[in-house]
Parts: structure tokens; sequence; C-alpha cells
């Protein structure tokens, strides 16, 4: 970083620092794709251990095909803290925010909350 102290004009101090930030992108690529899709994957997993934690169907209706459409619902009077804040933390939160959720299919979720 010395050579950037070298430029007291602001006009070249900026062309060096472009010419810096473009060097430093080509030999660090970003790895953010792959991050993304590793991430994803994990909540993934952590949903599906989360559902099969809670019976592995809606309590309502037994809806069990397609887990993305499986919801956790929280009943009136239990604290509630967001379930898809939490599916990147440790298995053991996760456990303890779900324990006292119901499973729920979108459409049974939205029947509830409708009559409500």
């Amino acid at each position: 970083m010395k050579d950037y102290k070298r430029y007291r004009n602001p006009e070249e101090r900026k062309e060096w620092k472009r010419k810096y930030n473009k060097r430093y992108r080509q030999l660090h690529p970003p790895d953010g794709d792959k991050e993304r899709k590793r991430n994803k994957r994990l909540k993934r997993e952590k949903k599906r251990r989360a559902v099969e934690f809670l019976g592995g169907k809606c309590s309502k209706c037994g809806y069990k095909k397609c887990l993305g459409v499986l919801v956790f619902h929280h009943p009136e009077g239990v604290k509630k803290e967001p379930i898809n804040s939490i599916m990147g933390r440790k298995w053991e939160r996760i456990k303890d925010a779900i324990k006292d959720c119901v499973l729920l299919c979108s459409n049974c979720h939205r029947e509830l909350h409708y009559e409500t």
C-alpha cells in the first residue's frame, strides 16, 4: 500500500486505486455463486431435518409430497422467532425454535389464518 501514498494528486490516486482493484479482482475472483448454492443446499437439508422432527407431514391434512409447501406455524401465545432467519444456524437452535411450532401445508396454513 506504500504506492498509494505516493499519489498526492486525487485524480492520480483514484486512477491507481482503480487499477489496483481491477488487478485484485483478477487475482481473487469472487466465488459467490458457489457459496450461495452451498448455503441454499444446507438450509434445505436443515428444513428437511426440521420437517422430519415435526412428523414429516401436515398435521391437519397429512400432505407430505413437497418439502417447499410445508411451513412452520406458531400457535397463538408462543414466542415467535422467524424460522427462515434461523435456518442458517446450528441444529440445536433450530430445534429449540420449532419445538412449539405446528407443521402445516401452505393451504391449511392460509385457511387457519383466514379463519382468525
